[in-house]
């Protein structure tokens, strides 16, 4: 029954109403359609502005951190140098207990003026070093170190000092010049004769001499060709070289003469002081001072040798000497630079050696006690560690006899 309903032909009321709900359909799928629409187009706007907020913020901080590095530290103390008046003030006997803060304190100001900081003064002292060295090449009339060392160090440099050392020279000394452009000359001459020499073509031999001849002739005005000769006027014969390795030998001697000189009285005064200071209350016994008091003296020395800063001082003051022939004053600088050195460390020397032997000691005399103790073995019952009974103690003494009479009723 419900296939005949299907079947009967639609009226015009109904055919209306069925397309009516098809375009109300439409209608609404098209407005779906429009609202995702809307709505995506919301949502990456949304997308967008939270991205866009995000990469403000990021730039944001990034200048605030960037700020933050740039921003300066605040110094909290400034140190500068304190002027005596004020160290006077705050500890007035300062220089006066310890007089040698007063010179260090004005010598530190003097490197200060030089040297604005250590490394600077230690970068000094190694370029006086290479100078000096340099300078004791160039004084014995070698250079070979220093244009080793400069086209080691600076090959642009090298070159230039090549190409500017024969101009240099005419500059300076003409005479100079011309003698080393006429060694190069004569050593070619001569190198022209000896290849000549060589030669089995009579022609060719005879044009290589005349050659040879005619150079020589065109730069020294003669036919002599002569070897190579020398600038200095220093004698080149045997006896001048014995003579001066005599002189050298000489001044070797006396260096280490006046080296032992200083030595000796050096060490035997400070050798006396330590001895002296060492066991001033006869703790010690002979042995043990003299070890200690060597001891002590070895430690002075090496200390010493370990201060660079005086080993300059020191070495400067033997130059001197050297300059002055040791006279007599020189060698008493010397003398006074090394013991005032020294007197500054004695006192802890000495104190640290003598803590030392007396420990050493007191342990030897514990150990032969012990020994002593152990040798006597345990002490017998009944008996006292002096050998007397135990029954006849002060404690059995009768009345108004004494000890001794009572040991000696035995």
């Amino acid at each position: 029954m419900s296939n005949q309903e299907s079947t009967e032909p639609l009226d015009q009321t109904g055919m209306l109403e069925i397309l009516n709900k098809e375009d109300d359909a439409v209608d609404l799928l098209k407005s779906d359609e429009k609202s995702d629409e809307i709505a995506d187009k919301k949502a990456d706007k949304e997308e967008l502005v939270a991205k866009e907020e995000s990469d403000e913020e990021s730039d944001k901080t990034d200048d605030e951190e960037e700020l933050e590095i740039e921003e300066p530290t605040e110094i909290d103390e400034l140190i500068t140098p304190v002027r005596k008046k004020e160290i006077l003030a705050a500890y007035p006997d300062l220089f006066k207990k310890f007089p040698y803060l007063e010179k260090a304190y004005y010598r530190e100001q003097q490197y200060a003026e030089v040297f604005p900081t250590v490394e600077d003064a230690k970068e000094a002292v190694e370029r006086a070093q290479t100078l000096q060295r340099f300078e004791q090449e160039l004084f014995k009339g070698s250079t070979e170190s220093v244009l080793q060392a400069v086209k080691d160090t600076d090959q642009k440099a090298y070159g230039r000092i090549v190409d500017n050392y024969l101009p240099a020279l005419l500059k300076v000394d003409q005479g100079a010049y011309y003698h080393v452009v006429g060694n190069v000359i004569r050593q070619a001459a001569n190198g022209m004769l000896q290849e000549a020499a060589t030669i089995g073509n009579e022609n060719s031999k005879e044009a290589l001499q005349n050659a040879a001849l005619v150079l020589n002739q065109f730069i020294f005005g003669n036919s002599q060709v002569n070897a190579p000769s020398r600038f200095s006027k220093e004698a080149e014969s045997p006896e001048s070289d014995s003579l001066k390795k005599e002189r050298e030998q000489f001044a070797r001697e006396r260096l280490d003469n006046a080296v032992e000189s200083i030595s000796t009285r050096v060490e035997n005064a400070l050798k006396s002081t330590i001895s002296i200071n060492m066991d001033p209350k006869n703790h010690m016994t002979d042995y043990v001072k003299k070890t200690a008091t060597n001891e002590a003296l070895g430690l002075v020395k090496s200390l010493i040798d370990k201060d660079t800063r005086f080993r300059a001082h020191y070495d400067g003051l033997w130059r001197k000497a050297a300059e002055t022939n040791y006279n007599r004053q020189a060698m008493d600088n010397i003398r006074s630079a090394y013991l005032n050195k020294a007197k500054s460390l004695l006192r802890d020397v000495i104190q640290r050696t003598r803590n030392e032997a007396l420990r050493g000691l007191s342990v030897t005399k514990r150990k032969d006690s012990d020994e002593q103790r152990d040798k006597k073995g345990p002490v017998p019952p009944g008996r006292s560690s002096s050998g007397q009974s135990g029954s006849k103690d002060k404690a059995a003494v009768p009345k108004g006899m004494s000890y001794q009479d009572f040991l000696a009723q035995d």
